[in-house]
């Protein structure tokens, strides 16, 4: 998982051949000075021939398994980086 400041997102590219790629959307927060993960917002792995510097949101929405599979994977991210995101 890799964190994309300048989109504000979190980038999330699976193990699997091909790989899909999810984008979580960020939102700063400055009172506390963190990253917020917009969990209002539908995750859907990105449509793969769109490129990666533009934004997709026309692909196949996550399971509800997969979605909680990804929060854990989540956690786990924030957890090395305590100072950077709010806890989801």
């Amino acid at each position: 998982m890799t964190c994309h400041v300048q989109f504000d997102i979190l980038r999330y590219e699976s193990k699997d051949k091909p790989s899909k790629i999810l984008d979580i959307g960020l939102k700063y927060d400055g009172k506390s000075e963190k990253f917020r993960i917009r969990q209002s917002q539908e995750w859907r792995w990105r449509d793969p021939s769109v490129p990666l510097h533009t934004p997709s949101d026309s692909g196949k929405q996550l399971t509800e398994t997969e979605k909680q599979e990804l929060i854990k994977k989540v956690q786990v991210f924030q957890e090395k980086h305590p100072g950077k995101f709010e806890a989801i």
